[in-house]
């Protein structure tokens, strides 16, 4: 059995080299990014054609999801009418 499904008395600190220290996970930090919105005649076009980029792609990914939604009820109807009319053959073979 997995030493994290053992009884939770078990120190589960002393694995296989695989805790926090061993695999060197670092807490999350925000950058600094006022660096990027100094003004600057070169970089500045670039980094607002980024922006305008990751705002769309921002905007295709919320899209998506809603899609996804969409989808998982769609096959769940499906599912359900292929249940209620199919023979079990029929529906393990669906």
């Amino acid at each position: 059995m997995h030493r994290l499904l053992q009884d939770s008395e078990a120190d589960v600190s002393k694995g296989d080299g695989d805790g926090a220290d061993e695999i060197r996970l670092q807490p999350a930090t925000t950058k600094d990014t006022t660096a990027l919105d100094a003004p600057d005649a070169e970089l500045a076009p670039i980094l607002n054609q980024l922006r305008r980029s990751l705002e769309n792609m921002q905007g295709n990914h919320e899209q998506l999801d809603s899609i996804g939604l969409s989808m998982t009820d769609a096959q769940s109807a499906l599912d359900d009418v292929l249940f209620r009319y199919s023979s079990v053959l029929q529906h393990a073979t669906l």
